[in-house]
């Protein structure tokens, strides 16, 4: 609607108008053209205020909240009128919303962000969707995940599938392993499948440390299978990086143990040069029988190597988990 407003100016803000005295409708108007700008320019505080226009995957959905994805960040984009339903479509999906770019500040007035205000769903264009049957992709190998002569994922998704065999399962999260390359795998949904279950996933590339990673992924169980052979893992190797995702054990010396927050942690140190680090396990939970102290033990699990956030010349690895 073009409206005809009077009212007092925020002397905070010069973008700001308390209207106390009228507000007039004038009739029906076109929306103004959006502006199409990086994401870069929307964290100045330039578009402010304006109308605009965002493209990117829906990374994440609650209520009237989506978390999408543009390129150089995460925008938090905020939807007044919405279909439920239709919102849960998109998930996973390279949507292109308008709304006012809003300010995000703090009770001292010092800028934090931005995000998306949108009036309705009708300002919501769905660019590329998931495929009605992801799993009809074609398939992958592991070790062709994100790798840069492995050719572009599905035109339009930006999806990849692949296979392999369940190592480790938690919630919305697993590892599987396809001889001996690893990948880590994020869920859009609990999924029933087990430690030891081949399965097909599909998903949406991405770096993870040494290694790839799928995320917004979907699975599907296609039979089970011998669990993949543990390879040792040497902390001072240069190679550290090929066993990132995979099943592998570590020799190391138990000093001792300590209890903190229903967990059980064991200090212990890593033969090769003598570092000590810590492994951790529910207390209740006994089936590791009591170590005396000095004894070598073995620990085999999926090795997940940590790298910084951005990946640079001669990474090296700044923490593991099993």
């Amino acid at each position: 609607m073009l409206v005809e407003l009077e009212g007092t100016v925020d002397p905070n803000s010069s973008a700001s108008i308390e209207a106390r005295t009228s507000v007039t409708v004038l009739g029906r108007s076109r929306m103004p053209e959006p502006l199409r700008h990086s994401w870069n320019t929307l964290m100045t505080g330039e578009d402010d205020d304006r109308w605009v226009e965002v493209e990117g995957v829906v990374r994440e959905m609650e209520g009237h909240r989506l978390v999408l994805e543009v390129a150089g960040g995460m925008l938090v984009v905020w939807i007044n009128e919405i279909d439920k339903g239709a919102c849960h479509r998109l998930l996973g999906s390279v949507i292109r919303a308008s709304g006012v770019c809003s300010p995000v500040a703090n009770d001292r007035n010092q800028r934090l962000g931005v995000r998306l205000l949108v009036p309705s769903m009708e300002n919501v264009d769905l660019v590329s969707a998931l495929p009605d049957d992801p799993f009809t992709l074609p398939v992958s190998p592991i070790g062709d995940v994100i790798r840069a002569d492995s050719g572009a994922p599905n035109p339009g998704t930006g999806l990849q599938k692949t296979t392999g065999i369940v190592t480790y399962a938690e919630p919305r999260t697993l590892f599987i392993q396809d001889g001996e390359e690893g990948l880590r795998v994020l869920l859009q949904d609990d999924a029933q499948v087990t430690v030891g279950d081949e399965v097909e996933v599909v998903g949406r590339p991405e770096a993870d440390g040494f290694s790839p990673k799928l995320v917004l992924a979907h699975v599907r169980k296609i039979g089970h299978q011998k669990m993949p052979d543990a390879t040792p893992i040497d902390l001072a190797s240069p190679d550290l990086s090929a066993h990132d995702a995979a099943r592998g054990w570590i020799e190391a010396t138990f000093i001792g143990m300590t209890s903190r927050d229903g967990m059980d942690i064991l200090e212990l140190q890593e033969l090769q040069r003598s570092k000590t680090f810590h492994a951790l396990r529910t207390a209740a939970k006994r089936e590791i029988p009591d170590v005396p102290v000095g004894s070598r033990v073995r620990l085999e699990r999926v090795f997940k190597a940590s790298a910084d956030e951005v990946p640079d010349i001669g990474e090296v690895m700044t923490s593991f988990q099993m």
